[in-house]
């Protein structure tokens, strides 16, 4: 099995989806553990869309990826 995981967000590491997405890659990993994991960062493929024009847009200082984590659901 194989896992690609492409990071889009302007923010990288910073951002909620990078995140959430660590969560999901985790519980696929653990349901797969021999699964192979390929990272594809895509960020700033557009340049004007960056980490200011990301926060400008609506940033929350509340962290959504912990709720949804504990409901998690990943169609097979």
């Amino acid at each position: 099995m194989k896992i690609l995981h492409l990071i889009c967000s302007p923010r990288g590491q910073a951002s909620e989806s990078y995140r959430l997405s660590q969560t999901i890659v985790g519980h696929l990993l653990n349901s797969e553990p021999t699964a192979t994991v390929i990272i594809r960062p895509i960020g700033g493929a557009i340049t004007d869309l960056d980490e200011d024009y990301a926060t400008a847009l609506g940033a929350t200082e509340r962290s959504f990826a912990g709720t949804v984590s504990r409901r998690l659901y990943v169609p097979v």
